[in-house]
């Protein structure tokens, strides 16, 4: 399903995975460490830090920078470009004519710049989305080559996690890129950072780590897609579970964590080698309590997302990419069990405070489990009027797929999906957009509804498929023309309409495409029963 949070979703298989799409959080204790200059003795460098720690807006504090910028060291330097990051998090842009001038400041200062100083600047840049390939490239760079050498400044969870939270956040904000560094590079870098975090989490007492530094690091690896060695994953997973950290995590803490470790499952096919007790403490009844009754609805969303990834095997082609088995990490019965506090807690009860997509990726999560909890979903339909009209096509599809696999038929539910496909099929239809996106919408909310049959809602349905804009000679792609057949065999089996089903809306070679298609895959399912 981690912080909105920043709703960031990805697809995976048609499937929003939303949960803790969450960046973390930035209470005090998230945040990087502020100190004071490594000149204490000087009365310049002390005011200096005070007037930049001090400033109240942006104006302020570039002003600070303009006079006073000659005589910066680099902790100065990094404290204003904190101090940005604090005053422009509503507005990153407007601060972009003063981390400019930060950047050349920092340029000149970075030979002399301890970890402190560097992971902090990493930290405000990607919260300022500021994509500076030479600052991002030379600071990074540099940390890395001061981390191999750590008798000169210690090393701790915060800045290791501060950087990999900057990786991750500056990726998200540059199309998947980490500014002035190719793809391997980040890997590289990932791999490093991970492989101190795994030191720190090892040892007994963990000192120098927390939780949400380890929380937060799985969360940058998931976001990036990397995988940073099995090792240093199952050490934080592990961490995770330690009675010390599970005390002290919070309930974002837990989810996000969730959420992390069932991304990198399905999309790095990482299969964690931890023991049971693991699971067991992770997922124990308290802590799912806490996460129903105290967490936000994205993260619920994104802990039942998670449940329902890590019962579900990863997709072969990853797990072999991976060099492991395409197998779940634990039942479904299990991840079904947990789900179910989930379902029933007190964040689940509000439905109305609840985003589309947040409600139809759980409903989608309940039909991977099999878990059919009618007060979830009763109430799913009782609201379906207020947050379908923000559904997107992806929502759609995965509350039609639920409705029909748990065999969930709710007239309020189903109207509100086709009132909200039509509108979408209408919005693209006036985009020019091809018809590939509107026959996708027609194909699985009318499927949902003829699986259901719901008879009173076969002129929605038609309608649905007349305005996917679909001629005789339109490529339809084969998923579709099973859908569009079984709506099409189900209106003439129950005469509905005029009795035609889809005829003349789907030439006959379609009609005929669609039938061996859905042929094939009654054939398939049959074989794997």
């Amino acid at each position: 399903m981690p912080c909105r949070p920043v709703h960031q979703t990805v697809s995976h298989s048609g499937v929003h995975v939303c949960a803790a799409g969450r960046r973390p959080g930035s209470s005090s204790s998230r945040r990087p460490q502020v100190d004071g200059p490594p000149t204490l003795g000087s009365t310049l460098a002390k005011n200096i830090n005070s007037m930049l720690r001090d400033a109240e807006s942006l104006p302020e504090l570039a002003d600070t920078v303009n006079e006073w910028g000659s005589s910066f060291d680099p902790i100065h330097t990094a404290t204003a470009f904190y101090m940005a990051g604090r005053l422009a998090q509503r507005e990153p842009a407007a601060a972009k004519p003063l981390l400019e001038t930060l950047a050349g400041i920092w340029d000149s200062l970075l030979p002399d710049a301890g970890h402190q100083a560097m992971t902090n600047v990493l930290w405000a840049c990607s919260k300022l989305r500021y994509s500076n390939p030479q600052l991002w490239s030379s600071t990074l760079t540099k940390y890395l080559a001061q981390l191999q050498h750590t008798g000169q400044e210690p090393v701790v969870g915060q800045q290791l996690s501060n950087t990999l939270y900057g990786l991750a956040t500056i990726a998200l904000a540059n199309k998947g890129q980490v500014p002035g560094m190719i793809r391997s590079e980040v890997e590289a870098a990932v791999q490093q950072l991970a492989a101190r975090m795994q030191v720190l989490v090892r040892h007994p007492q963990l000192e120098g780590v927390k939780v949400q530094e380890v929380a937060n690091a799985l969360w940058a690896c998931a976001k990036l897609h990397i995988n940073p060695g099995d090792a240093a994953l199952n050490s934080m997973l592990q961490a995770m579970a330690r009675p010390a950290m599970i005390e002290a995590a919070t309930v974002q803490n837990t989810s996000n964590a969730l959420w992390a470790v069932s991304e990198l499952h399905q999309h790095c096919g990482w299969q964690p080698k931890v023991e049971q007790r693991v699971w067991h403490r992770l997922l124990d009844q308290q802590q799912i309590v806490r996460i129903a009754d105290r967490d936000k609805p994205l993260g619920v969303a994104s802990s039942l997302l998670a449940l329902a990834w890590l019962a579900t095997p990863a997709p072969s082609a990853t797990a072999a990419a991976a060099g492991a088995a395409a197998t779940a990490v634990f039942t479904q019965e299990f991840a079904a069990q947990c789900a179910l506090p989930l379902l029933r807690g007190q964040v689940a009860q509000q439905l109305v405070r609840w985003e589309a997509r947040q409600i139809c990726c759980s409903m989608w999560a309940c039909a991977k489990l099999g878990l059919k909890e009618a007060s979830f979903l009763q109430r799913a339909g009782a609201t379906a009027h207020k947050w379908a009209l923000a559904a997107e096509p992806l929502d759609l599809f995965q509350a039609a797929y639920a409705c029909t696999a748990l065999q969930f038929k709710e007239q309020r539910l189903m109207l509100a999906l086709l009132q909200r496909s039509k509108q979408h099929q209408q919005q693209q239809g006036k985009r020019g957009l091809s018809v590939k996106g509107r026959t996708d919408v027609a194909a699985a909310v009318g499927y949902a509804v003829a699986a259901l049959d719901m008879r009173q809602l076969a002129g929605h349905v038609r309608e649905l498929a007349a305005n996917s804009g679909i001629t005789r000679d339109s490529t339809v792609k084969r998923g579709n023309l099973n859908q569009l057949w079984e709506v099409h065999a189900w209106l003439l089996q129950h005469q509905l309409l005029d009795g035609q089903g889809l005829a003349g809306l789907l030439s006959q070679q379609q009609l005929e495409a669609g039938r061996a298609a859905a042929e094939a895959g009654n054939y398939e399912q049959q074989q794997q029963q």
